[in-house]
C-alpha cells in the first residue's frame, strides 16, 4: 500500500524533478511506445522519490495491468500507483487500421 506521505510527496512534484525521476519516465515511455499498443502509448506517468503514478485511460484491464508490468520491469524497485481507467471512452479518438481491398481479375 502506498504511503500517504509518498502521495503528497508525487501529488506536489512540480517542474523540478530528479535526473533519476525523468530517467524513468523518459525510461517507461520509451517502453511504451515498442509495446505496440497506442492505448498504452497514451497514458502518462510520473515519478518522484521511489513512486511511479500512473494515469490515463484504457479499455480493457489487459491494457492496464500490461502497462503496469512494462512500467514495472522498466523501473526495478519502484513502487507503482497505477489510477489508470478502464473505459470504452478510451478508444474514441483512435482510428482503426483501414484495409483496402483488392480487386481480383
Amino acid at each position: 500500500m502506498i504511503a500517504k506521505d509518498a502521495r503528497k510527496a508525487v501529488d506536489a512534484v512540480g517542474p523540478r524533478l530528479s535526473d533519476r525521476d525523468v530517467a524513468l519516465e523518459t525510461a517507461i515511455r520509451n517502453a511504451w511506445s515498442l509495446s505496440g499498443d497506442a492505448q498504452i502509448r497514451r497514458l502518462a506517468c510520473r515519478a518522484a522519490e521511489g513512486l511511479i503514478i500512473l494515469d490515463g485511460e484504457v479499455s480493457s484491464y489487459y491494457r492496464k495491468q500490461r502497462a503496469q508490468e512494462i512500467a514495472r520491469a522498466t523501473s526495478r524497485g519502484c513502487e507503482i500507483l497505477n489510477r489508470v481507467v478502464v473505459s470504452d471512452e478510451a478508444v474514441s479518438g483512435l482510428t482503426a487500421p483501414t484495409r483496402t481491398a483488392v480487386n481480383a481479375p
